[in-house]
């Protein structure tokens, strides 16, 4: 399986450590390309080899099960590197679609490592590097992804670095529990935001409702950040003056400023002013 990237060495990553939970699924096959344009929501055919672009899968009715970074190596095998729902899981709920297309859906045992570094940067979103040996990209100011063959297994941590989710809030990236998958709608997580979905290349599911929801203004929750003085909870209920008024689906610690998270509130500025609460914890919109 061809595999090389750009031997142009445009990431030099520091301190790389394992981000437990986070898995890759491969599609590979002469129909990948096709598959994955009329299953996911971004616009995977026009994706180069040696790139990368945020996706998701959608059901019908508009809701996220996954988000995910989607690689192209070459015109015959992408990589969907999945921070939250595990691949194996994601391709026996997709293999029910491939029908007769010339594809394989393999979970592939590959460790994914994060690492800090001065200087990088994501305007490319270019891929460096080979399969067989490591894979590294850029993925925002200062932050890079490896994939590296898995192995020689280092010890994994027991928690993902507060550090690095909280990189994630602050640069809006949902992390999806999985008793949220098919809880929110593309826009309620901010998928416009990271250009994950494309409502130009054609039909797939839960387009209609996206667009319907993209064009006649009918979004009423968008992803927000939030910031709190105590430790917030990972996920949970947000009220306000005892009624629910919206979700926070992720956070974590800053060790010198409380806890910031990522929730999804009314978009209606006259909630703007509202106190919230979440566990009996104040929060306020970041």
């Amino acid at each position: 399986m061809p595999s090389t990237m750009s031997s142009k060495p445009n990431i030099t990553p520091s301190r790389p450590f394992q981000l437990p939970g986070s898995s890759v699924l491969g599609l590979m096959g002469p129909d990948a390309t096709a598959f994955a344009q009329s299953q996911f929501a971004n616009d995977a055919a026009a994706l180069p080899a040696g790139h990368w672009q945020w996706n998701a899968w959608l059901n019908p009715k508009g809701r996220v099960i996954a988000l995910f970074r989607l690689l192209r190596l070459d015109a015959e095998t992408l990589l969907a590197v999945l921070p939250d729902f595990p691949a194996e899981q994601l391709g026996e709920r997709l293999a029910r679609f491939v029908f007769r297309s010339k594809l394989r859906l393999l979970p592939l045992a590959l460790r994914v490592e994060g690492a800090w570094g001065e200087g990088l940067v994501t305007d490319s979103r270019e891929i460096s590097g080979t399969l067989e040996s490591a894979l590294q990209f850029a993925i925002a100011p200062q932050r890079s992804l490896l994939l590296l063959p898995d192995e020689a297994r280092a010890a994994e941590p027991e928690n993902e670095p507060q550090a690095w989710r909280l990189a994630d809030v602050r640069d809006g990236i949902p992390r999806i529990d999985p008793a949220d998958v098919e809880a929110f709608t593309a826009h309620m997580l901010g998928l416009d935001a990271l250009a994950a979905f494309s409502l130009k290349k054609g039909c797939f599911p839960g387009h209609e409702i996206l667009a319907r929801s993209h064009y006649l203004g009918q979004v009423k929750r968008s992803l927000q950040r939030v910031c709190s003085n105590e430790v917030l909870p990972q996920r949970g209920e947000i009220s306000s003056q005892g009624q629910p008024t919206g979700r926070l689906i992720c956070s974590a610690s800053d060790d010198c400023a409380g806890s910031e998270g990522l929730a999804v509130l009314p978009i209606d500025p006259g909630t703007e002013s509202q106190t919230l609460q979440i566990d009996g914890k104040l929060l306020k919109r970041a």
